[in-house]
């Protein structure tokens, strides 16, 4: 595995029940490899880039700022509990999860 993220089309249906199950099923797979896969390379850990990703993108709004540090503080926890050390060990099913909570 590279770490890249690949988009894959499948030819299941979603409006069918089985093929939205086999599709699930294959999406779960397709996660599992990808964590497998867990090595950060250098910079790319979240610790070598968000801080200085968001003092950079908010230097103009002190106050955002201050909300993007307090809700990273609560994402870095989600990350180190479930040992996502890098954007590549996000899943379908972690990002759902995260947005179903609004916590992106």
């Amino acid at each position: 595995m590279t770490g890249r993220r690949k988009h894959q089309a499948t030819v299941l249906r979603i409006d069918s029940p089985m093929g939205h199950r086999k599709a699930l099923d294959h999406a779960n797979d397709l996660s599992r490899q990808a964590a497998a896969f867990k090595e950060a390379l250098p910079g790319e850990a979240w610790e070598a880039w968000v801080e200085d990703y968001m003092s950079q993108r908010y230097r103009d709004s002190p106050r955002m700022l201050t909300a993007s540090k307090s809700a990273w503080s609560q994402l870095r926890e989600f990350f180190t509990l479930r040992d996502l050390r890098t954007s590549r060990a996000l899943g379908y099913f972690t990002s759902h999860y995260l947005y179903e909570r609004r916590m992106v």
